[in-house]
């Protein structure tokens, strides 16, 4: 027994399925990666383009330690993890992730919370 055998799909159909992975495979990567001149960092603070993202994991990790930690044990339990993420970082990525990472963290922790981040950082 022969299985009939399905005619090819139009070039045109294949064209735009081509285009449109091409696009939607565009649109993906460009959401992963922010220019180096991000506007969330001040002119004033030196990160390299590479280490953009450590500088704003650090920022939005301070953010974090403020508005989600209720008392000194949640907060001890969250400066423990944020030097985990740092030796991880310093491991596993480079010295200059590492130290993003930590200029972020201290620069969104004062402007958080400038009183909390004088008894942590001071």
């Amino acid at each position: 027994m022969r299985l009939p055998i399905k005619p090819p799909l139009p070039r045109a159909t294949i064209s735009a399925i081509a285009v449109a992975l091409a696009a939607s495979l565009i649109v993906s990567i460009a959401g992963h990666f922010r220019p180096s001149s991000d506007p969330a960092i001040p002119p004033e603070v030196v990160v390299t383009g590479a280490d953009t993202s450590a500088w704003l994991m650090g920022k939005e990790h301070a953010s974090a330690l403020v508005t989600e930690c209720s008392d000194d044990d949640e907060r001890g339990l969250r400066l423990l993890d944020i030097r985990a993420r740092e030796t991880n970082l310093r491991s596993r990525i480079g010295d200059s992730a590492a130290d993003a990472y930590v200029s972020g963290f201290e620069h969104g922790l004062r402007a958080a919370s400038d009183s909390l981040a004088s008894v942590i950082l001071d």
